[in-house]
């Protein structure tokens, strides 16, 4: 059984959205602007940690999994294998 499907899918949906966060700061001149596209970045992420916890949680803790980040090399290891 594939152990990390929710991460996966999160990192998927993730992915997707990229495009739409790198706009963000690429557009933020502003403190307000920063604000806004640190919060949807830190939004897409959490979702992607969630998922990490979902998957590990029987081994891992909810404030370990805040940790990962979707973009960490070992996140992206984790998915790429079965």
């Amino acid at each position: 059984m594939d152990k990390f499907t929710c991460t996966r899918a999160a990192v998927k949906v993730y992915d997707a959205d990229k495009p739409r966060l790198d706009a963000l700061w690429s557009a933020a001149m502003t403190p307000a602007e920063f604000r806004h596209a640190q919060s949807e970045d830190e939004k897409a992420a959490d979702l992607v940690r969630e998922a990490f916890f979902q998957d590990t949680k029987d081994v891992n803790s909810r404030d370990h999994a805040k940790l990962v980040h979707p973009d960490d090399a070992f996140v992206r290891h984790l998915i790429a294998t079965k």
